[in-house]
């Protein structure tokens, strides 16, 4: 393999009957081409233990040892450990993938339009974005009750489609004021002679269209984030 869109090693929430809800990915690479693309050839689904021993190793010898450190941090996992390849630049075609192109995005690693999303809003299910995590709406009242019976209240913050960006991705050199009813969907960076401004905005009404200089953190000035 000579080139790759983007890959990520994530944690991966489920509901009970094993569809992935939601992925966490602490590192994702973008634009991978070399022995990094070489090493991570064939690597994706659900990973055991021994799957993230060996891509570890071969990681190392990639030169690409900050992922490397990240898969061995998820050996013992207690959760879902997912491994998820982007071999091109294509629209999503399931929850894995779409987490990845979000993460790419908020990472600054490709600009809004240099990773496909068409497709990305029905493919994704609403969810109760709660202090438990993500929860299947469909499994919601029963966890409400399992919760109560334990003498615990489950907080449900809202309830979409798009979680809450700051509890996945922290883009430096920003500020971020959250706000009522915030979900994340997209940066789009808009450059003044002044300041740089990012946008998180929502999918559903975008406010701003134009993007510029999102690979790299801002130089100089203020930065001021919005939800």
């Amino acid at each position: 393999m000579t080139s790759m869109h983007g890959f990520g090693l994530g944690i991966a929430s489920k509901n009970t009957s094993g569809e992935i809800l939601e992925v966490f990915y602490p590192q994702p690479l973008a634009h991978l081409s070399g022995a990094v693309a070489s090493a991570i050839e064939g690597v994706s689904g659900e990973l055991d233990d021994t799957s993230l021993a060996q891509l570890a190793n071969a990681l190392d010898q990639a030169g690409e040892s900050g992922l490397a450190q990240i898969a061995r941090q998820l050996i013992n996992c207690q959760e879902t450990v997912v491994a998820t390849a982007l071999t091109e630049n294509a629209p999503p075609r399931d929850v894995s993938e779409a987490y990845l192109k979000l993460h790419l995005l908020s990472h600054r690693l490709v600009q809004p339009h240099g990773t496909q999303l068409e497709g990305i809003f029905p493919l994704l299910p609403n969810i109760a974005w709660t202090n438990q995590g993500a929860i299947d709406l469909r499994e919601l009242p029963q966890r409400q009750l399992d919760a109560r019976l334990r003498g615990e209240v489950i907080e449900v913050a809202s309830v979409d489609k798009f979680p809450k960006m700051t509890n996945y991705v922290v883009p430096a050199g920003v500020r971020i004021p959250i706000q009522p009813g915030s979900d994340w969907a997209l940066i789009l960076v808009k450059v003044q002679p002044s300041c740089t401004r990012v946008l998180l905005t929502s999918t559903r009404a975008p406010r701003v269209q134009e993007w510029s200089k999102a690979v790299s953190p801002p130089e100089s000035g203020s930065a001021r984030a919005r939800i």
